[in-house]
């Protein structure tokens, strides 16, 4: 959410980044490195679905369930994360959309989904994850308003201001296993992570 003078909460999203890649130091590792996957990418998909408080239902109306399917058949762990989600919101009384029921009646097929050889879509899939999260609830912009920014420009505006330069920031404990990127390399990938997944 933003504070409450209305402006992006730069420094909650700092904190929740902080706190997010402490407590899952070990599971993005294995994530990035494609050792164990799917418990970590079910975790971000739920992530990505973006609740708008804990405890309440997942929204699987219109676009957003659009997007939840697309996550759920694209991702590997996706089918984990659709399980998780009909048994949430079936405790709560809510209605399950037959798209949902019938992927959960036919699981995906090994070998379609984001896989061991995907070093960098893995780095990418989460970093659009932690995006939207940081967009929705602390009302960060995700990108820099340049659509191809250079090298030149300031990383640390970049970095101060924006969602993607706090996500760089956070995730240079892990550029041993996705090799060092620099800020502007790092928005250009997502940006077209982003394009080639318009369910996201």
């Amino acid at each position: 959410m933003n504070d409450v003078n209305g402006n992006p909460d730069i420094s909650g999203a700092r904190e929740f980044l902080r706190d997010y890649v402490e407590a899952n130091q070990d599971l993005i590792e294995s994530w990035l490195s494609g050792v164990s996957r799917e418990d970590f990418s079910a975790e971000l998909v739920l992530l990505s679905l973006a609740q708008p408080q804990i405890g309440a239902p997942f929204d699987l109306t219109g676009i957003k369930l659009a997007s939840a399917m697309g996550l759920f058949e694209t991702v590997e762990g996706g089918y984990q994360a659709a399980q998780r989600v009909f048994e949430h919101n079936s405790a709560l009384g809510e209605e399950i959309p037959l798209e949902l029921l019938n992927f959960l009646e036919n699981p995906p097929k090994s070998g379609k989904q984001i896989g061991r050889s995907a070093k960098y879509a893995r780095r990418d899939l989460l970093v659009l994850v932690l995006l939207k999260y940081l967009t929705v609830a602390f009302g960060l912009p995700k990108y820099s308003s340049v659509k191809k920014p250079k090298k030149s420009e300031s990383p640390k505006e970049l970095e101060q201001s924006t969602a993607i330069g706090l996500i760089h920031a956070a995730l240079a404990p892990f550029s041993k296993i996705i090799g060092p990127t620099d800020l502007a390399s790092l928005e250009r990938a997502t940006r077209e992570f982003e394009a080639k997944t318009p369910w996201f």
